[in-house]
């Protein structure tokens, strides 16, 4: 015989508010039971049978029951507001919403407490890293320099955390704090710090490197070259290169990704713009070269790796760009404008001249 199924009622989980309304409901009745106890009585019908005697004895009774019964109560009472004191308090930490303003203020000064004295140690970091910065600037050491003044901005940002935090009201502080955010989130802000500026050390150290090596290069005999490569037309990448001309010796110091912004690769070459000017920034000095940009007819018209066709259906071919350089290196150089199609136009039979 199958056996018939039994339902099973969950009962609903109390909500924080609840469960706080019931804990202090528990403590007040919990106080009451313990001020209103009382030890045992005798009744006169009692005393009366049991003559003198009883009487005395019951009189010795209730005396040493009392003072038993006044030691639990002050025993009782003094456990009760231990308990009652750490409970509000973990209410205010961690649920401040709910929390008696007396005890929240008591938990906003433990945090405030804290917060104040990390500020004030973080000061005392910053002054020290300060002070070791101006020391390695009057000596010409530009590394510790930059160093300790990336350690001193290191730990700035985390005492600008703090001091944000010291700025809410104390219910967010609060939860904020006990909540562990407080401490995480303002060394969330100093890890963060100090990932970018030990890049920008490393950067700074390798442009120094390189620097060094291109002056080397350039007492050697070599001099500055760019050689920019394409694939089917499409601009892929550029080379800064040092060339020696009595040794025929090349030395490449930088290689950058320079994609175009059209694809021309199934286009027809018409012609190559006449020879501008394009200058690179890299290594602490500039590299100047000429550059021709092809110039390519497609099915809409005229196009350039580097501009669409929008842009060259004018009767004058204005400005063409050389290509923005991006790296993940070191150095991102900087390329000028280049006025490589400044004497073409197109004429009535869409021929470039």
């Amino acid at each position: 015989m199958a056996e018939t199924p039994t339902q099973t009622v969950e009962t609903p989980t109390q909500t924080v508010a609840e469960q706080v309304s019931a804990t202090r409901s528990n403590i007040t009745s919990t106080r009451s039971n313990l001020q209103n106890l009382k030890g045992p009585t005798t009744s006169a019908s009692q005393l009366r049978r049991g003559g003198r005697s009883t009487s005395m004895k019951s009189r010795a009774i209730r005396k040493a029951t009392k003072g038993s019964i006044d030691s639990i109560k002050k025993t009782g009472l003094k456990t009760l507001a231990a308990q009652e004191e750490s409970f509000e308090l973990s209410v205010a930490k961690g649920a401040p919403e709910y929390a008696k303003p007396e005890v929240l203020n008591k938990a906003a000064g433990e945090a405030k407490d804290y917060i104040t004295k990390r500020i004030d140690y973080l000061k005392g970091k910053i002054a020290s890293y300060k002070k070791k910065e101006d020391r390695a600037d009057e000596k010409d050491d530009d590394y510790r320099e930059k160093k300790y003044g990336y350690k001193a901005d290191n730990y700035d940002e985390e005492m600008r955390a703090y001091q944000k935090a010291l700025g809410k009201n104390d219910k967010t502080l609060v939860k904020e704090y006990f909540s562990g955010y407080t401490k995480d989130y303002a060394r969330y802000r100093r890890d963060k710090e100090e990932a970018s500026n030990d890049y920008k050390l490393a950067k700074w150290k390798g442009d120094k490197a390189t620097e060094q090596k291109i002056a080397d290069l350039e007492k050697s005999g070599y001099t500055k070259q760019i050689i920019y490569k394409y694939n089917k037309g499409n601009p892929t990448t550029t080379d800064l290169a040092m060339y020696n001309k009595g040794t025929g010796d090349w030395e490449t110091v930088g290689t950058f990704k320079t994609p175009g912004k059209v694809d021309v690769s199934k286009m027809n070459l018409q012609g190559y713009s006449p020879a501008g000017f394009s200058t690179i920034k890299y290594g602490g000095q500039d590299w100047t070269s000429k550059i021709s940009v092809g110039v390519y007819k497609g099915a809409k018209g005229y196009a350039t790796p580097y501009q669409g066709v929008a842009e060259l259906n004018q009767q004058d071919i204005a400005k063409v760009y050389a290509p923005k350089i991006t790296t993940s290196s070191y150095s991102a150089p900087e390329i000028s404008s280049v006025s490589a199609l400044s004497s073409a136009t197109i004429n009535k039979n869409n021929e470039i001249r």
